[in-house]
């Protein structure tokens, strides 16, 4: 299955996620390829930012897939939130809020969607 977002396309199957830039534009495709690099940054700053098992320069960036959070499973997410209210990186965390940025991953609510 493909998923397009703004500046990357997300491939998923079964194991993993494959993001790649957009390639709609030049500007989406460079935003794409920084979205990436900034995960890769992030990945392992916080236990609640998914990991990153693979980047290729911002050019590819693999993640582990996780469970989907939805709309009406909206309350999940905010009890994770509230839980870290005091963390450093809360407002990072609580960036873009919306379920679609989030998951489940190995039990724990995850942003899978850091890269912006």
């Amino acid at each position: 299955m493909i998923k397009r977002g703004v500046t990357r396309e997300v491939l998923i199957f079964r194991k993993i996620v494959i993001k790649i830039p957009s390639l709609r534009s030049w500007k989406l495709f460079l935003h794409g390829i920084l979205a990436n690099l900034q995960e890769k940054t992030f990945s392992g700053a916080h236990p609640m930012l998914m990991p990153v098992l693979f980047c290729l320069a911002g050019f590819i960036l693999v993640m582990p897939k996780c469970e989907r959070i939805f709309y009406n499973e909206e309350s999940i997410l905010i009890e994770a939130l509230n839980a870290i209210k005091n963390d450093s990186l809360y407002e990072f965390l609580e960036s873009d809020f919306k379920p679609m940025n989030y998951g489940i991953y190995m039990g724990n609510v995850v942003k899978i969607d850091y890269g912006s």
